[in-house]
């Protein structure tokens, strides 16, 4: 008597069925993810945060007397930056200083932080040579050689150039 014996089923290896890599693709996504993250973290610097940041803050606040010294002299400017790189300002003041100093301060990385020195090249103009500003808000603080006044104002740069006007702070 002759057996039957039933065809044996052969399938493909588990790499050529779609349920595995369906099944595999989500913690591996994760994974590589959490290594581009990881790599993020290590490469940029946090500098959103100072550890005294509350005495910093009561500093800014106890240091109103350069704004009003500035009022008092009744000084403006008009700040603008080139993309060549040109820094010119424009300082109304009633006597001539013979060099200004400017502070450009990133808004959240203190590491972007740049000053630069103008010196007085025509009758209340002031200018520079600087690097093109990174995109962002930057704080723009303009003070005179003593450093006994000062004018602040806020900024974007979207393109590496810059402009705005510089008056007082009111308290």
């Amino acid at each position: 008597m002759e057996s039957i014996t039933p065809p044996i089923a052969t399938s493909a290896p588990w790499y050529r069925h779609r349920w595995p890599w369906f099944l595999i693709s989500g913690p591996l996504i994760v994974a590589i993810a959490g290594f581009i993250t990881l790599g993020l973290a290590a490469h940029n610097t946090d500098g959103l945060v100072a550890d005294d940041y509350f005495k910093r803050g009561k500093e800014i606040n106890a240091d109103l007397t350069r704004d009003l010294e500035a009022a008092r002299l009744g000084l403006s400017a008009t700040v603008a930056l080139d993309r060549a790189g040109k820094l010119t300002v424009q300082l109304q003041s009633p006597h001539p200083l013979p060099h200004l100093n400017a502070t450009f301060a990133h808004a959240t990385q203190s590491g972007r932080d740049v000053q630069a020195r103008l010196s007085l090249v025509a009758p209340g103009t002031y200018a520079a040579d600087l690097a093109a500003l990174p995109t962002g808000k930057w704080h723009v603080i303009l003070t005179g050689p003593d450093r006994k006044w000062r004018l602040m104002g806020t900024a974007r740069s979207t393109d590496g150039t810059l402009a705005l006007a510089l008056a007082p702070a009111t308290p």
